[in-house]
């Protein structure tokens, strides 16, 4: 048995569902992780606005964003 279970869209507190509907429309969907982190809407938000400002191309360039992701997942091993 999981020891978290995800916050579906569809079983969210009114707070957590504005969350999930903003980042539906940019994204078409509700991702995954999010509907972990809806445990504590709080932690949410501040993911969401930190994922925001760091994935925001005046913050880095593009190629710098890519490469600087390319060698978090290759020092993790993790598959791409």
């Amino acid at each position: 048995m999981p020891l978290l279970t995800p916050i579906e869209p569809e079983d969210a507190s009114e707070e957590l569902q504005r969350i999930y509907e903003g980042g539906a429309k940019r994204l078409g969907f509700v991702l995954n992780n999010w509907k972990y982190m809806g445990h504590s809407p709080r932690m949410l938000r501040a993911y969401l606005q930190f994922s925001g400002a760091f994935l925001n191309p005046e913050v880095l360039p593009k190629r710098v964003l890519e490469l600087g992701l390319l060698k978090c997942i290759y020092l993790n091993h993790c598959d791409y």
